[in-house]
């Protein structure tokens, strides 16, 4: 859980801080990259070519399976404390109601997350947190650092970071 954990938060903040598509679009690459590499890694340990022993803990991951159950007195899928694994033996999973809820906690903070920052670059509050100047010159943030050079007060001021960059040769 925790490893999955990780990568929703590495996505998430790759995702938030690209700067444009481009951007999104390489990291989501190396992401994607990485991903592969770990699969691969797994598959060579699980041929034997990373050492005896590193094959039998690969068949010992594939072999663990998180049990379903089912109660025995209805056959429903619902919790109970006289759950029956469906096929052979499997870990005591009692907090497997509690899965459900960190999945469920991890998406609401996660949209959470991104609403602020979406909030927050439509209002212009991150422009302007870098720009504080900026902001008494009433400029529009959509303007600020969108790759055009706006050659025109405000815009184009050092309060503003000459358009953040854009109207530097």
């Amino acid at each position: 859980i925790l490893q999955n954990a990780m990568v929703i938060y590495a996505s998430f903040v790759s995702i938030v801080q690209s700067k444009d598509i481009i951007d999104l679009l390489k990291d989501c690459t190396a992401v994607l990259f990485i991903s592969e590499g770990d699969n691969i890694g797994f598959h060579l340990a699980r041929m034997g070519y990373l050492g005896h022993d590193v094959a039998q803990k690969a068949e010992e991951v594939i072999n663990t399976h998180i049990c379903v159950r089912k109660s025995e007195n209805d056959g429903s899928s619902k919790a109970s404390t006289d759950w029956k694994p469906l096929n052979g033996s499997c870990r005591n999973w009692e907090t497997h109601s509690y899965l459900s809820l960190l999945l469920m906690l991890l998406c609401c903070i996660m949209t959470g997350g991104w609403l602020y920052f979406v909030q927050g670059q439509i209002s212009g509050r991150f422009v302007f947190l870098k720009f504080p100047d900026c902001d008494k010159l009433k400029a529009d943030p959509s303007f600020i650092g969108d790759g055009t050079c706006q050659d025109m007060a405000p815009y184009n001021t050092a309060a503003c970071g000459f358009d953040a960059g854009d109207c530097v040769a």
